[in-house]
């Protein structure tokens, strides 16, 4: 019975991060439609309106953008725009937490699924039987890390 226990909890550790991504992930989708589905709305008559239009039209920007960024003239004029955000109380506390955090969250992205690849592969030796020798080594790691 402590097998199907550990086996449950290694499906749940499995499933539960792939489902919070697609979960993430259409969330996200869904709101960028939305958004930039009403200014096409707005723009265009509502019978050559299609589903998936403001996603294409979100996903053309945001390539637009990254062109523009290789050219100097457009990176000084995004460093001025960004000073001028960066001046106003609130905007200045707004953006530049989601100026900071973007990275962060990349970044703790990439530790997750570390993570989740050395829980993996603890899992695997603790199959095997190597309990002992997995124990010592997370003594180790604890003992290097504090």
């Amino acid at each position: 019975m402590k097998s199907a226990g550990r086996i449950f909890l290694t499906g749940v550790l499995t499933v539960l991060p792939v489902l919070a991504t697609f979960y993430f992930a259409l969330w996200m989708l869904t709101a960028v439609e939305w958004f930039f589905g009403q200014q096409l709305k707005w723009l265009m008559p509502d019978e050559y309106y299609r589903a998936g239009m403001g996603l294409a039209l979100a996903i053309f920007l945001i390539f637009i953008v990254g062109l523009l960024m290789h050219a100097l003239v457009f990176r000084r004029v995004f460093g001025a725009v960004e000073h001028l955000l960066l001046e106003i109380p609130i905007l200045r506390s707004v953006y530049a937490a989601v100026r900071d955090l973007l990275p962060q969250a990349l970044y703790l992205a990439n530790e997750f699924k570390a993570a989740a690849d050395e829980l993996e592969a603890r899992v695997r030796v603790l199959e095997r039987g190597l309990g002992p020798t997995l124990v010592r080594a997370l003594r180790r790691a604890r003992r290097a890390v504090t």
